[in-house]
């Protein structure tokens, strides 16, 4: 069975190697570092005491941010993904969020298959924003609302 758990400092050399690996474009060392203090909100789900993905979260004033979510590709397909960000709208909440924001390259169809399915809704794109094979690529950007007021 799957467990979920808070990430610590101690899990950043196999959270780089999942990364690296689900990642064209993948996060530095030092970007992940600047990850890890009160204002974001970092879990990882464990398999067999391995972890097998992660996701980094943000919580400022009355909203969450996801700001990068990644699976190892050898536990992809397994739930793992769905798992992940249905526990990220739980800590959302928690932390009285008001709303839950993130933004996915445009050409990735199977994350917004994932966030369309738990919900989130596109409310913008910022044009040429990714980086990509073909030079550039549009985000866009997806709110789950969670609270209204």
């Amino acid at each position: 069975m799957p467990e979920i758990r808070l990430l610590s400092l101690e899990d950043l050399p196999t959270l780089m190697n999942i990364e690296l690996a689900a990642n064209l474009y993948p996060w530095t060392e030092g970007v992940f570092r600047s990850c890890f203090n009160q204002q974001y909100f970092n879990y990882g789900v464990f398999q067999h005491g391995q972890l097998q993905g992660f996701y980094i979260g943000q919580f400022l004033g009355v909203e969450s941010q996801l700001f990068n979510i990644a699976v190892a590709p050898q536990a992809q397909g397994q739930g793992f993904g769905k798992l992940l960000l249905a526990h990220f709208v739980a800590q959302s909440t928690e932390r009285n969020a008001l709303d839950a924001w993130l933004e996915v390259r445009a050409t990735n169809q199977q994350a917004l298959h994932l966030y369309q399915q738990a919900g989130f809704i596109e409310t913008g794109r910022r044009n040429n924003y990714y980086v990509s094979a073909q030079g550039r690529e549009d985000a866009l950007l997806m709110c789950l609302p969670l609270a209204f007021s």
